[in-house]
Formats: C-alpha cells, structure tokens, sequence
C-alpha cells in the first residue's frame, strides 16, 4: 500500500496479546504496534491509507472480530477501533472510496472459530447477512439478509457501488447483488 510497507509480521506478545510489526521498502522499521487481541488477518484499503483486520480474544470468546486502524507508517495503530463485527476479514471489501466495507457476516460463530478459520467454515454452514459499514463512526447497515443457507465465501463491491459480487462458498457459484 501507497509503496512505503513491504511486510507485516506479528510475534506473540502476552497471553492474549500479538506485537504487528512493520518492514519499510527500504528495510526501515517501523514503530510496533501492540494489538487487543491474537490470529491477526489482514487487509489494505484500496487506497491504502487504512487496515482492515480481525483479532480474536477471550472477550470474543475467540470468534474473529473487525478493527480497523490508520496504515499510515507513521501514524501505524493510530485510531485503532473496534468495529464490534464478528466475522472473518476476507468476508469483506471495501468500496472504491475507503469510506465503507461490505461484509458478510454470519449470524452464529462457534467459539473458537478465528483459530482453525478453515476448519470451522468447512464444518458450519454460516448463514450470512450482507452489512455495510462506515469505519470511521461504526456505523452498520443490514443490507441483505439471505432466507436460504447461504454462505459467502469472497465479496467484491462495483466501483460506483451499485453492485455486490458474491461468490458462494459450497457452490462456487457467482452472484450479483443490487445495491440501488
């Protein structure tokens, strides 16, 4: 993102608690940040001035739960928030503006479920309900709520955000949802 980070790597800090460190392009390291939480996962902004990731902790009965924070090196765990969003990170996309994500979040999460992720969604059939969230006040807005069992294995937005692209995770099938 934006070209200044080349690398992020997390060590285990405490017993519920990981270190994120950060490797500049030109070997620079940068400030550590001390995360709330352990199973870091993450993803950049389109623009890359933001990242979205999931922790898990004891607090989440060790489901996997959204923050997002600054991704600017320099200000790195600034502004780090608590979206309050129990899903996994790559159930979500931002939009082309980095002013909203759209996750699928699934309405039941197993304890324990951020910590074997592929385990756990090979042994649920998640249920998912479409949300779209503002990073920067928490806001959430239901979207779509699915009546069949439904379970969204990756989710894409248009760039003019009229459209979401869904691809489902039993099926392999690919799906358009209509935003306006």
């Amino acid at each position: 993102p934006q070209g200044a980070i080349i690398a992020l790597f997390t060590e285990h800090q405490a017993r519920e608690r990981d270190q994120l460190f950060l490797v500049g392009r030109n070997a620079e390291q940068y400030r550590a940040v001390s995360l709330p939480g352990i199973g870091f996962r993450p993803q950049w902004s389109t623009k890359g001035d933001r990242l979205l990731f999931q922790l898990a902790s004891s607090d989440t009965s060790f489901r996997p739960n959204l923050w997002v924070m600054d991704g600017n090196p320099e200000a790195l765990g600034a502004h780090m928030v608590d979206l309050h969003v129990a899903t996994f990170v790559d159930k979500c996309t931002w939009n082309s503006k980095d002013t909203a994500l759209y996750c699928a979040v699934p309405q039941e999460l197993t304890s324990g479920a951020a910590l074997a992720a592929s385990a756990a969604r090979e042994l649920t059939n998640y249920q998912d309900d479409i949300w779209k969230i503002d990073p920067m006040t928490c806001l959430k807005t239901l979207v779509f709520s699915f009546v069949i069992p439904f379970s969204v294995q990756k989710i894409a937005v248009s760039f003019d955000e009229q459209t979401l692209f869904i691809q489902e995770a039993h099926t392999q099938g690919l799906y358009a949802l209509k935003l306006k």
